[in-house]
């Protein structure tokens, strides 16, 4: 018991929390900026989604992300919501 609360007192940190926030707020935008993007081959400038819903021919360029990636961001949404409700209330 002693080892999980040490655990979770270490994940709960404030800035430890806020630059994983930050850290998947900004993989969350690159995402979608690949799933909405309509010419693969330029992608050094972030634009904003045009229209909805997305293409229904998705970005090649998706296939290259791991999948661990989108596990580790609802391993961290999962968290958030079980230790540290406020956060997340603050998040949305």
């Amino acid at each position: 018991l002693t080892a999980f609360l040490n655990i979770k007192a270490v994940l709960n940190e404030p800035r430890l929390l806020e630059l994983s926030n930050a850290l998947f707020t900004a993989t969350s935008s690159w995402l979608v900026h690949l799933a909405s993007s309509d010419q693969p081959e330029n992608e050094e400038q972030i634009h904003p989604i045009k229209k909805l819903p997305l293409p229904l021919k998705p970005n090649r360029q998706l296939s290259y992300i791991p999948e661990f990636i989108m596990e580790n961001m609802t391993n961290y949404l999962t968290f958030l919501g079980r230790f540290n409700v406020q956060l997340l209330e603050v998040i949305h």
